[in-house]
């Protein structure tokens, strides 16, 4: 069996990093990939934000001892990791307990910080950057309209309150993708700046008591017209 490091952080293309992490989990179990749901030593967690209770749930199940002698298997998947559960996997990922694998998926690096992510090897899975007809002419609608047009376009990602968070991770993603699609050949400063804005952006979203509507308003309020 292949040897395998303790930690994995799988960005990009979601759906190839996922599908990666959890072959990877079945060859360290030697499992099929199918049956990995019903072994016990197998977790996964899907989340939209990946909250400090959320960590300390990990944290104490990675000191239980494996039931097959193979190792404890977390697969974790999430739009966010909040501040406060990155600082609370520090030390579990530096130093796991026992024989413990954990795998880390999210669509871009800058989801989690920095210093947990430098505790795992990162794998990288190229994403189709290419976005459907109607996302492209509602991102440009954007772009072209005044402030109070671009309020008024971006309220249905606040509708629902429990998905906010990971409906403005997607639009800001989504303006990131025509920004560079844009700026192809080009190193406007404008350009260059809105680019370097929507990061800042995205890592406050990542705090735990970040506010989507702040964020977006200020996106409609503040970013020139293209």
């Amino acid at each position: 069996m292949e040897v395998y490091h303790h930690g994995y952080f799988l960005t990009g293309d979601r759906e190839k990093a996922m599908d990666r992490a959890l072959e990877m989990a079945a060859e360290i179990l030697e499992i099929k990939k199918e049956a990995l749901n019903s072994h016990p030593d197998f977790s996964l967690l899907e989340t939209d934000n990946f909250a400090i209770g959320d960590a300390r749930r990990v944290k104490e199940n990675s000191a239980k001892k494996s039931f097959f002698g193979r190792g404890r298997i977390f697969v974790i998947k999430s739009n966010l990791f909040t501040r406060e559960a990155c600082n609370a996997l520090l030390k579990t990922f530096e130093e796991p307990a026992g024989a413990s694998y954990f795998f880390v998926v999210t669509a871009s690096p800058e989801n989690i910080l920095e210093t947990l992510r430098s505790r795992l090897t990162v794998l990288r899975f190229e994403e189709d950057k290419k976005l459907s007809k109607e996302k492209k002419d509602f991102i440009e609608k954007f772009f072209k309209s005044d402030s109070d047009k671009r309020l008024k376009l971006t309220e249905k990602f606040l509708k629902d309150k429990e998905k906010a968070k990971e409906k403005t991770s997607e639009f800001l993603d989504e303006l990131e993708v025509v920004l560079r699609d844009t700026m192809a050949g080009k190193q406007e400063a404008r350009m260059v700046e809105a680019v370097d804005e929507l990061l800042k952006q995205r890592a406050y979203l990542l705090q735990r008591a970040s506010s989507p509507k702040i964020i977006l308003e200020y996106i409609c309020l503040t970013f020139p017209k293209f």
